[in-house]
C-alpha cells in the first residue's frame, strides 16, 4: 500500500516533524474484518533520523468501522473500571486482559491492616486463557518489558517468578530460589481452556512493589504450552487496585518489534515491550524504514516544498509505504 498525504489538514491530527503516535493493523485476508492480534500503537519521531518507539500492543477496544465484540484500537489513557465499583478486598474483581484471556483479583489484607499502608498484604490472580498455552503477567515500573518482574506458568510446571532482562529467553531469569515466595501457585491446561493461579507479597524486598493504587503490568501468552515468542499476544496495561479504574492497553510502550526468531537463534521474547531505535539517513531526503512486526515493513519519506524547512512546513506532505 502506497499513499502520500498532506500532514497538516484542516480539522484533521496533525502529523509532525517530531514525536507522532500511529497504530497499525492488518486482516488476515481481504475482508475488512476484525484484525484479532494483528495491531499495535508505536511512537515515531519523523525528525530523528528514523528513530521510533515501537510502543505496547493495545489490549482489547473497540473498532467504529467493524462489528466486533473487542476493540481493534485503544486509546491511550482510556479509563475503563474492571471493578464494578467492587470492593478488591472483599471479592475478586475481573478484568478482560484480551478476547479469551481474563484476568480475576483479589488484595488480601491481614487482620488489623489496611490496604492503603498494609504490611503482609498480598495479590490472589487468576489468569484464565481460552486455549491451551503458557501464560504470563509481569510487574513493572515503567509498562515496559526490560526490568519487569513476571509470573510465568508453563502447563506441566509450577508458575514461578522471572527477571526480564531483554527480549532474547537467555535473558529472561528465573529468580533466586529465596525469592520464589507465591504460594497456592498452579497451571493447569484442560479441555482447551488454560488457569494459572497464584498469590504474591505486594511488597517484597528488592522487588517491584504492587501497590494499592495505580500500577503498570504487562501480559502475555503463547501459541501452546511451548514457552517460546509469543508474537501479538501481549500488551502492558494501568490497574489501579483501589477499584477506582483500569487503563487498558496504554500505547506506553512497545511493539518493540520483540526478538524474531531468526534474530534469535530460536529464542524468544517472553512478555511484551521493547524499544528500538533505528539510525537511518534523513527521511527528507532518502525512505527510512521501520519493522512494524514481523513481515511488516513501514517505509516513510518526508516531503518538503522549495523555500520550506521541515520543522515549520507550510504543504509538507509524508510518503508513506507499507
Amino acid at each position: 500500500m502506497k499513499f502520500t498525504k498532506l500532514m497538516s489538514e484542516p480539522g484533521e491530527i496533525e502529523i509532525v516533524y517530531g514525536e507522532n503516535r500511529f497504530l497499525w493493523a492488518h486482516g488476515n485476508d481481504a475482508t475488512l474484518a476484525h484484525h484479532g492480534n494483528n495491531r499495535a500503537a508505536f511512537s515515531l519521531d519523523l525528525a530523528a533520523a528514523g528513530a521510533a518507539v515501537a510502543e505496547e500492543e493495545v489490549t482489547d477496544p473497540t473498532d467504529p468501522s467493524v462489528e466486533v465484540e473487542e476493540d481493534s484500537v485503544n486509546v491511550p489513557d482510556a479509563i475503563q473500571d474492571p471493578s464494578g465499583g467492587q470492593d478488591c478486598t472483599v471479592n475478586f474483581c475481573e478484568n478482560d486482559l484480551a478476547s479469551g484471556f481474563l484476568q480475576k483479583y483479589k488484595i488480601n489484607v491481614p487482620e488489623g491492616q489496611n490496604a492503603a499502608n498494609c504490611e503482609g498484604c498480598s495479590i490472589t490472580m487468576e489468569l484464565i486463557f481460552e486455549g491451551e498455552a503458557w501464560l504470563s503477567i509481569a510487574f513493572s515500573e515503567d509498562g515496559k518489558m526490560i526490568g519487569s518482574e513476571a509470573v510465568i506458568g508453563i502447563p506441566g510446571s509450577i508458575p514461578q517468578k522471572y527477571m526480564l532482562g531483554g527480549y532474547d529467553v537467555s535473558v529472561i531469569q528465573l529468580m533466586p530460589e529465596e525469592q520464589q515466595t507465591l504460594t497456592d501457585a498452579s497451571i493447569t491446561a484442560t479441555n482447551g481452556q488454560t488457569i494459572m493461579k497464584f498469590t504474591k507479597l505486594m511488597s517484597e524486598p528488592g522487588e517491584i512493589e504492587i501497590l494499592f493504587g495505580d500500577n503498570e503490568f504487562l501480559w502475555a501468552h503463547g501459541s501452546d504450552a511451548t514457552l517460546a515468542y509469543h508474537g501479538g499476544s501481549r500488551s502492558s496495561f494501568s490497574l489501579n487496585l483501589s477499584g477506582s479504574g483500569f487503563v487498558g492497553g496504554t500505547a506506553t510502550e512497545p511493539t518493540e518489534n520483540p526478538v524474531t526468531n531468526d534474530e534469535a537463534d530460536g529464542s524468544v521474547a517472553v512478555v511484551q515491550g521493547n524499544e528500538q531505535e533505528q539510525v537511518g539517513p534523513d527521511c527528507t531526503v532518502n525512505f527510512c524504514e521501520n519493522d512494524l512486526a514481523s513481515g511488516f515493513l513501514q517505509k516513510y519519506k518526508i516531503n518538503v516544498p522549495e523555500g520550506q524547512n521541515a520543522a515549520n512546513c507550510e504543504g509538507c506532505s509524508i510518503t508513506m509505504e507499507l
